[in-house]
């Protein structure tokens, strides 16, 4: 179901001009193909507002293993300096103020059977840090 627009006529045809977004993760590119995720990363990014209300942390980790995702960019995580802390089956790595306020903040989390990719990570300010992660090399079949 999309927004419609037929012209006067009597023979104009139904010309879709903007399809509604599904639930869930776009994982589908073209024409409706699923791609290949067997060899590739799954990635996703959210803006959470705030890690510092209660739950906040454990729901983001419960939504971010639902989706099974390998890597999640995290906006507005709202903690003071940066650092990295371990949960379960997943690690963040954050980046925020150092001026001990709980504002912006970004981070990423990483699934641990990928961590070991991650080469380092680099907090430049509480809106950019950036990870290095080595994709394993895979043999052409």
């Amino acid at each position: 179901m999309g927004v419609e627009r037929r012209d006067n006529t009597p023979t104009s045809e139904k010309i879709t001009l903007v399809k509604k977004p599904s639930n869930g993760p776009r994982n589908f590119i073209d024409h409706g193909k699923r791609l290949d995720l067997e060899t590739g990363l799954r990635l996703g990014t959210w803006n959470i507002r705030t890690f510092n209300k209660p739950g906040a942390f454990k729901y983001v980790i419960d939504a971010n293993n639902s989706y099974n995702l390998d890597i999640l960019a995290l906006q507005e995580v709202r903690w003071s300096d940066s650092g990295n802390i371990k949960s379960g089956s997943t690690t963040l790595f954050y980046s925020g103020t150092n001026n001990g306020r709980c504002e912006n903040g970004v981070g990423f989390m990483i699934n641990e059977k990928i961590l070991h990719n991650t080469k380092s990570f680099t907090p430049v300010n509480d809106r950019i840090c950036y990870i290095n992660h080595q994709t394993p090399k895979h043999t052409q079949h």
